[in-house]
Formats: structure tokens, C-alpha cells, sequence
């Protein structure tokens, strides 16, 4: 069986990538209410990224697909701000943060990259 054709695209790849990343991240996260909610929303974020280029791709791209391009990259930075909460409240440590984070605003740029080719 060959696999679907979203999977080639380089903005699915990386943002799977950081889906993996940030599902990593959150196993150690401590077990109180309000890292529960955090994580909660972190987790919500992260996975529409991935989830919304795939659901563009097999919208039969065009305007569609720029628009789920676009609604990855605000989930992106929703993400990427719950990751600085859970970094300032310790739930993340440094190396973890700076990976995650890193990987986070890469996702950001190949989806403005993208978004910017669609439109032109």
C-alpha cells in the first residue's frame, strides 16, 4: 500500500516531528490540576498542526488548503505559547524547552514558507 501523498510534503514531516517532540515532553510533566490543563491544551495545540495540513492536502488544495495552512500555524503559535507557560512554571526543563521550542518555530517558518507560495 503506498503511503498518502501529505506525507511527502516537508510541513507535514516537521510538524509530525513536533508532535512527537511535544508527546515526549509531556510524559514528565507533574501529576497537579494545573499541569493537567496545561498539558491538556498543549497537547490540543500540537496535534491540530499535523492534523490541519492533512486535512488542507485532501481538501483538494487551492484556497482550502492555504486556509488549513494557516489555522496550523496559529495552533503553531498557541503551542509554542504553552510551551513558554509550562517552561516558566518548571513543568519543562531547559534542554527539553529548547528542543521542543526550536522545533516548534521551525514548524512556524516552513508554514509561512508555504503559505506565501500557495498565495503567489
Amino acid at each position: 500500500m503506498e503511503s498518502p501523498g501529505y506525507r511527502k510534503l516537508v510541513v507535514w514531516q516537521r510538524s509530525h516531528a513536533f508532535l512527537r517532540a511535544v508527546l515526549d515532553a509531556v510524559k514528565d510533566f507533574p501529576r497537579s490540576e494545573e499541569a493537567r490543563i496545561l498539558k491538556t491544551q498543549l497537547l490540543r495545540a500540537s496535534m491540530s498542526v499535523p492534523a490541519n495540513v492533512v486535512e488542507g492536502y485532501g481538501s483538494q488544495r487551492g484556497r482550502n488548503f492555504t486556509r488549513h495552512l494557516k489555522l496550523s500555524r496559529g495552533s503553531a503559535w498557541e503551542a509554542e505559547y504553552w510551551l513558554l507557560l509550562g517552561f516558566e512554571l518548571r513543568f519543562l526543563d531547559d534542554p527539553v524547552y529548547r528542543k521542543v521550542h526550536g522545533l516548534c518555530h521551525e514548524v512556524i517558518a516552513i508554514l509561512t514558507s508555504a503559505i506565501r507560495k500557495q498565495e503567489s
